[in-house]
């Protein structure tokens, strides 16, 4: 959590998601699932309500009060009314993103109210892109059929889940080890399925052991298990949003055969990607 004053927002939060229940409620004013487009820029904006991004992939950039964020793959960023922000993204690899404006409103009156009243933001990353995807992705159905008798409070309970959960994500958090950051950024940038650990290690001066005892003292999974996690969700992509076929997925990734991509695949995902593919 990165506050933009000298000021406790974790606490401000904590008090706000108590209230919910009580006093306001929080609205969705947009949300949207998209790519975003190769002249994709933010220049020193404030806005009156809140927002929250999901990165889904992609690289580039957003500016909170100075401080400068990278937009990657499970990454989310909140920034309360007020707060001071830029974005910019890489055009070779745009930024594929879950961004929603919301606000908060009385129960009583029903009127957007501030509640927080010195700017700030959060940010954390997904690591093993399981704990917000899936509810970023519920959120946007239901509010996609907003006017569906019950939809508007369920978006509501999916937005305060979302809300709930990354601040315990925040409370929870320690101060990662520089090293565990580094071994991470290698294999976003080197993602393939014949990564090994040892080619890493010797990268980063260290013994293949002693990585892999970093990395997992710090997000709770082997590189072997979120090489793989990342390497499925970025085949899942493919499939989705590409005209690719299977074959050429699993060549992109570096399998060197389709039988063992797609055991692999069946082994996380539970079916195969042909199952996959035709569902869509």
């Amino acid at each position: 959590m990165c506050p933009s004053t000298q000021y406790n927002p974790q606490s401000t939060l904590e008090s706000t998601l108590t209230s919910l229940n009580h006093q306001t409620h929080m609205r969705i004013h947009t949300m949207y699932n998209v790519t975003v487009p190769s002249q994709w820029q933010i220049t020193n904006r404030r806005n009156k309500d809140q927002h929250i991004i999901y990165v889904k992939g992609g690289q580039g950039w957003y500016d909170v009060e100075g401080q400068r964020i990278p937009l990657e793959a499970g990454r989310l960023i909140f920034v309360s009314n007020g707060c001071l922000h830029s974005s910019g993204a890489d055009p070779h690899d745009l930024p594929r993103i879950m961004p929603i404006r919301f606000g908060f409103y009385d129960n009583t009156t029903l009127e957007q109210i501030s509640v927080f009243h010195k700017p700030y933001y959060m940010t954390l990353v997904d690591y093993q892109g399981i704990a917000f995807l899936d509810t970023f992705r519920a959120l946007y159905d239901y509010n996609s059929h907003v006017e569906r008798l019950g939809n508007r409070q369920i978006c509501h309970g999916l937005l305060t889940q979302i809300m709930v959960e990354f601040y315990h994500h925040m409370k929870e958090g320690t101060q990662k080890d520089n090293r565990s950051i580094a071994i991470k950024a290698y294999m976003d940038k080197h993602l393939h399925h014949q990564l090994k650990v040892e080619e890493m290690a010797k990268h980063l001066g260290l013994s293949a052991k002693h990585l892999s005892r970093i990395f997992k003292n710090h997000y709770g999974i082997t590189p072997k298990q979120y090489l793989i996690a990342q390497i499925i969700r970025q085949a899942n992509y493919y499939m989705a949003d590409t005209s690719l076929s299977i074959g050429e997925i699993a060549h992109k990734l570096g399998y060197t055969d389709l039988y063992t991509f797609s055991k692999q695949y069946k082994k996380i995902m539970g079916y195969s990607p042909v199952h996959h593919r035709r569902q869509k």
